[in-house]
């Protein structure tokens, strides 16, 4: 047995201990010196039980912010309900809780208001992985090696940023929030933004490989990434969660195979990067196995 967590006084030790038998992780609860502690029986248990853990304290620090006098429960709690009132106090909670993901979404919001939704050119030319030059009203770009002499490395992220409507804009947020800050609580944020840059530079380089035009952008390579490693990581490592189900990630495979048709030109969502999105999900399913299986042997060696 070793020691697993430490409560604080306003935590129901009840509530975590729940969730901890529905998955079958033996432990125990113990007072010392006045201190509730949580001490694993299995050793192996310890990465199911961590991932419980950041559930619990996550439902205990949105308890502390709301009325609800309910018992929370182990699972993630729903930050978007449309009764919570966005004050300053709540979106500082929120980026407390998902730094990075809250950070994209702000930054995303941003780079879409400044560029007008790829409307404004001039601005537009900031965040695309390659300069954009506007002369006699014809529109250039130079090449991806020029990037070497001018070292503007951060152009291989930031087109992530860019979206060119307003349901483009949507989709994506939705996707990014809804799996992205849950994946950040789970893995943490340092390790979920080096997934998101790696993921976000891989699907930019290869559209730009593709197309050979420096016209393309948003967040749907990073979101196939999160999907993608939501999806592979449940077998890597049995432990974890559950993310996304059979009928999501099958919506996400034919949307995907949709963007290869006409289809989405035909409704006016214009020409998907399809390529970027290819990428994402295998960028993404490839971090998931690497993820996995070092979490796996962090496990066995704990």
């Amino acid at each position: 047995m070793h020691l697993m967590y430490r409560f604080l006084e306003n935590q129901k030790p009840e509530d975590l201990s729940r969730a901890l038998w529905r998955h079958k992780v033996g432990h125990r609860i113990v007072s010392n010196n006045g201190n509730l502690e949580l001490w694993l029986v299995d050793d192996n248990d310890a990465l199911v039980a961590e991932q419980l853990i950041r559930s619990f304290e996550l439902g205990m620090e949105e308890l502390a912010t709301s009325q609800n006098k309910e018992a929370p429960e182990a699972n993630f709690p729903n930050t978007t309900s449309p009764t919570r009132s966005f004050t300053i106090a709540s979106l500082w909670l929120l980026f407390k809780l998902y730094p990075i993901v809250f950070s994209t979404v702000v930054i995303t919001l941003c780079v879409c208001l400044i560029t007008q939704l790829g409307d404004n050119y001039v601005f537009l030319g900031w965040f695309t992985i390659t300069p954009l030059i506007i002369e006699n009203n014809y529109l250039y770009s130079k090449p991806l090696s020029e990037m070497n002499e001018s070292h503007a490395y951060w152009r291989l992220l930031t087109p992530v940023f860019l979206h060119f409507s307003i349901m483009h804009l949507v989709f994506n947020l939705l996707w990014i929030w809804e799996i992205g800050r849950k994946l950040e609580k789970l893995i943490g944020s340092i390790l979920w933004s080096v997934g998101f840059i790696i993921i976000g530079v891989a699907s930019n380089i290869f559209q730009y490989w593709d197309t050979q035009s420096p016209l393309f952008g948003g967040l749907s390579g990073v979101v196939y990434g999160c999907i993608g490693f939501a999806w592979v990581i449940v077998y890597v490592n049995p432990n974890w969660p559950s993310l996304i189900n059979k009928g999501l990630m099958v919506f996400f495979l034919v949307w995907l195979g949709i963007g290869y048709t006409d289809i989405p030109e035909s409704l006016g969502l214009g020409n998907m990067a399809n390529t970027a999105h290819l990428v994402g999900l295998v960028s993404g399913s490839l971090l998931a196995v690497v993820y996995g299986l070092l979490s796996k042997n962090r496990t066995r060696r704990a």
